[in-house]
């Protein structure tokens, strides 16, 4: 259940760009466009949100959408949308979510597996663009028509926004890049 009290932890301007759960100290780092923020449970300044699921979930990544919806993943193979009334919905994909991104009207999934797309506006379900053969996706981000790809080795890929089609030669980088 969520509860109607809120405590503000920060009150700015500031955007939100990820929050890190650290569980050795029991702490929330939050990554703002204006610095570090820290945050912990036991002063009782975050709130809990249950999902409805059977077991305990750790929440792996978290976005907010245009339109005020929230955006989880974990890392056993869902994504959760928490609308404006609290509602949370639940999408399945078929690879374990590393991170998320949003743009315009799109939410993007790198996965082991590759990179899933969903309207945030529609109910349907996640649509499966890129397939990842010999890599895992760990980051997404979308850029001046193109799908940026940070693998878990070898060279950054790019991809066409519209086809989905890799650029082969677009960058110059080569499996040492990072």
């Amino acid at each position: 259940t969520v509860t109607d009290s809120f405590e503000t932890i920060v009150k700015s301007l500031e955007i939100i760009n990820h929050v890190f759960f650290d569980e050795e100290n029991h702490l929330f780092w939050i990554a703002t466009n204006n610095g570090l923020l820290k945050a912990s449970k036991e002063q009782k300044k975050i709130q809990t949100i249950q999902l409805n699921t059977p077991d305990p979930k750790t929440i792996s990544d978290i976005v907010e959408d245009h339109i005020g919806q929230m955006w989880f993943s974990d890392k056993q193979q869902f994504i959760y949308r928490k609308d404006k009334n609290s509602k949370i919905k639940t999408f399945p994909i078929s690879g374990i979510p590393n991170r998320l991104t949003v743009y315009n009207n799109h939410l993007y999934v790198a996965t082991d597996v590759g990179i899933y797309r969903k309207d945030v506006y529609n109910k349907h379900a996640f649509e499966k663009i890129i397939f990842a053969n010999n890599y895992k996706a760990k980051l997404v981000k979308v850029w001046d028509s193109k799908i940026w790809v940070l693998p878990d080795s070898g060279p950054i890929r790019v991809y066409d926004l519209f086809s989905f089609k890799e650029l082969d030669n677009y960058l110059k980088n080569d499996s040492s890049f990072f």
